[in-house]
């Protein structure tokens, strides 16, 4: 750019520079004097460049979750399988277990696990993105989507980055699969202007076996104490365990209180993954006659285990 300064009484010159706005100088008279009749050049540095996204450096995008080449390697590493991990081998972000609404006496209501993801904008210019989530191929037309994303209009302002929240909520027990994609509309790099992974989580709940005396019979649960004489007492001893992926919470009651039998447990066990707990019933007639004592064992989160037990005869 050149400029050939006149003299101007009282005027300030003033150059515009940048066709993109950048910044403008004025000069004044005085400051200009030294170069009247004179031709100044000035030279202008300008960087032309497109709106874009990160879509290649996954650590930065998943800087809170595992990364690793498949979703094996994360659960040997973890020592568990209820991790959030990016496979980049098959290019899957995976939320592992979560925990699924039971429906019916259910008393916990799943709200699902929201996972923060980064995007940052690599550029010296703002960038809008939008992002949604979408079904796969094989999906059945109709079907709701577990997955969900928020915002999905964003703006990244030059080299910043945003994080949106991905959320999964399985309505029920099984494997569900979606497509998140991030695209930016004016961006003309295919190699910068859209990310895409797959989503995957597994709807689940929590699974307790019970361990000890045979319980079940045709006549449903029983637990026979055998005849005793008065004051003498039998103790059976039993053990919780915890087989499941999620961590389980059981309630253990008698759910009919009798002076004939005890139960040996605390009201609420937490069991963690590959976890036992033992506890004990122990029958001590107070009078001849059948005895009967209902003993309550529920899983929270998952009713369908749930087993009244607890007869004896004297």
């Amino acid at each position: 750019v050149g400029l050939t300064v006149n003299q101007a009484a009282n005027k300030a010159a003033a150059l515009r520079v940048g066709a993109w706005g950048l910044r403008r100088h004025e000069w004044s008279a005085e400051e200009l004097a030294p170069w009247v009749g004179e031709s100044v050049h000035f030279e202008v540095v300008g960087e032309s460049c497109y709106p874009a996204i990160n879509t290649e450096n996954m650590q930065t995008i998943f800087e809170e979750q595992f990364v690793t080449r498949t979703l094996e390697d994360a659960v040997a590493i973890a020592g568990r399988p209820d991790v959030r991990v990016f496979a980049e081998a098959a290019h899957i972000f995976h939320f592992g277990p979560v925990l699924a609404h039971a429906g019916g006496r259910s008393v916990q209501m799943s709200s699902g696990v929201t996972e923060m993801l980064r995007l940052s904008n690599p550029k010296a210019i703002p960038c809008e993105v939008t992002v949604n989530i979408k079904a796969r191929g094989d999906a059945k037309p109709g079907e709701p989507l577990p997955f969900d994303v928020e915002p999905k209009k964003l703006t990244i302002g030059p080299h910043d980055s945003q994080q949106i929240q991905v959320t999964f909520v399985p309505p029920q027990l099984g494997n569900f699969a979606a497509i998140f994609e991030a695209s930016v509309p004016a961006g003309s790099d295919p190699q910068t202007n859209f990310l895409s992974f797959e989503l995957r989580g597994d709807g689940a709940v929590p699974s307790v076996s019970l361990h000890g005396p045979r319980l079940f019979s045709d006549n449903g649960g029983e637990l026979q104490m055998g005849k005793l004489t008065l004051g003498r007492s039998h103790e059976v001893r039993m053990a919780l365990r915890n087989d499941g992926q999620l961590p389980a919470t059981v309630r253990v009651e008698m759910r009919k209180p009798s002076v004939h039998f005890t139960l040996a447990c605390p009201p609420t066990v937490a069991l963690n993954r590959n976890e036992q707990r033992t506890f004990s019933v122990r029958f001590h007639p107070r009078a001849v006659g059948p005895s009967e004592g209902n003993l309550c064992i529920r899983t929270l989160g998952n009713e369908a285990f749930e087993d009244e037990i607890g007869r004896a005869h004297v």
